[in-house]
Formats: structure tokens, sequence, C-alpha cells
């Protein structure tokens, strides 16, 4: 049932992509923040359409709302409207509303929780599962459907500034970890196959130890090092049913991962079996 609902999904978008412009496409593959769309909206987040279509007449891929401490009734007003315009468009693709999970939403009134760092310190898989629940149910509550969490960076690099936002050194732990918030964001109905929400992995892979602590570096290890170290945490996630992973801004043997085809398409790909959807960290691209 499973391998006759991912063909006939992948029918169908190959269907509708057969009928998109060169634009349209390129439109997909954007992702917006609140700072783009605030000159359209009103002070309760009402979006108006003409300025809409000034910034994006063949639509978007991904929106970003959480930045710029917009408060729940207009973010879920903003995403409301933003459907709206969606469907004006002569191929209304639904949006993928995007946030940020690592310890409770963030976002303006959203529940705070201790950080990863923190969250690695309790062995209790029983309280993750209940603290990304909360998460989940204040993502989707706001209408985002695209979580970036778990994290999956192995702690090595003490200088790191970002060190907050790993789980732990240890690559087993973190894919004990990172694989009980895939399952709890993903949790959706069976009978339709619905996830409630997607979960993407960050940052494939040596994102946490970088040369000298600092961020963006290069990752300084061996390819062996990344293999049988880095991966292992990525590896437990995309078994477990991931829908999204986003490569690391780092470069890996002297090539940015983000076009690293050893990376992405053989180990992601090929050797771990990933068929869902790579996005790209932020200005990682430019």
């Amino acid at each position: 049932r499973q391998a006759h609902y991912i063909g006939t999904a992948l029918s169908k978008a190959m269907e509708i992509i057969s009928q998109l412009s060169l634009k349209e496409k390129l439109a997909q593959l954007q992702s917006g923040s609140i700072y783009v769309i605030k000159d359209a909206s009103d002070s309760l987040g009402n979006l108006n359409f003409d300025t809409l279509r000034k910034y994006y007449p063949y639509g978007m891929g991904l929106m970003n709302i959480d930045f710029g401490g917009c408060p729940p009734e207009k973010y879920a007003r903003t995403v409301n409207s933003l459907k709206e315009y969606n469907k004006t468009l002569a191929h209304p693709i639904p949006i993928i509303f995007i946030g940020e999970g690592l310890h409770g939403l963030m976002g303006v009134d959203a529940t705070v929780f201790p950080q990863a760092i923190a969250l690695g310190c309790s062995w209790d898989t029983t309280l993750l599962s209940k603290v990304y629940a909360v998460t989940a149910n204040e993502s989707h509550a706001r209408g985002i459907n695209m979580l970036f969490s778990p994290i999956l960076d192995l702690a090595r690099e003490p200088r790191f500034g970002r060190i907050e936002e790993m789980y732990s050194e240890d690559p087993y732990l973190c894919g004990i970890y990172g694989r009980t918030a895939v399952r709890e964001f993903q949790r959706g109905d069976k009978s339709s196959r619905r996830l409630r929400m997607a979960a993407t992995l960050k940052h494939f892979m040596g994102h946490g130890q970088m040369e000298s602590g600092r961020n963006v570096a290069c990752f300084p290890g061996s390819a062996n090092d990344l293999m049988n170290n880095h991966s292992l945490p990525f590896e437990m996630c995309v078994k477990a049913g991931v829908a999204c992973v986003m490569p690391a801004y780092n470069d890996v043997c002297d090539l940015p991962v983000t076009a690293n085809p050893w990376l992405l398409r053989d180990v992601l790909r090929k050797q771990f079996g990933f068929r869902g959807l790579i996005v790209s960290d932020q200005n990682a691209i430019d």
C-alpha cells in the first residue's frame, strides 16, 4: 500500500511539474520570510494581494513567519491570507510554512523548553516525546507544516558557540533523541497517510566539529571520521522516515555540502535510502 501511495503521489507531482513554466518552477525553490511581505500586511496580518503579486507573482515554495516577533493570532491570519492568495495563482501549489522547533517553537508566546544540550542530559525519550508533542501542536495551531528540527550535530568542539543546540557528543544517543523528535513531529493520521508536521534533520553533516570552533568553517576531520561517527544519527532518522534533510554550511573534503554529490547523492540518497526533500540552510546557495 505504501509503495502504491508513493507511486501515485510521484505521478501526480510529475504531472503538475510538466505544466509549470520555468519561472513557476524557480518560485517553488524560493523561501521567503515575514520581512519580505511586511509591506503587504496590515496590523492584524491580513495581506494585500496586489502587493503580494509584486513580490511573488508566481507563488512561493516555503515561507517563514517566525522572524519579526509575530503574535500567534497575527501569525495564523498571515498563513491563512497567504493560502487565499495562493488560490488565485494559475497553479496553486500549497505553500510549505516553516518554523524552528529545537526546544519548543521559536515564536511569540510559544512554550520554551530547555535547550538541546540539556534535553540530551535527560536520558528520557518519554520526556522528549512530550516536549516535541507540545512543539508540534503549537506549530500546527499557527499553520506551520515543517519544522527545522532536530539538530543531529555532534557536540565535539567546545569552542563552537552553537554547541548548546546539540544533544550530545555520542552518535548513538543523538540518533535516539533525533528519532524521537522525528516520530513525534510527524505523528499523523494513518488513515489518510498525512503527516502532522515534516521534521528536518540538521545539519548534514559535520557541522558540530568545525575548524577552530568557528561557525560555518570547514569540517577538519577525515571521511572515515565523518562516516563512522557523524553519519549515524542521520542514518537512524532517515530509517525512521524523516521527511526533510538540511545540508550543512561547511565544506567536507574541500567541497561545500550543499553542492557535494558524494554526500547528498551517494550517501544520503543511495546508501541511506532517503527519498524526501533536501532544503538548503539560509543563504547557503547564495
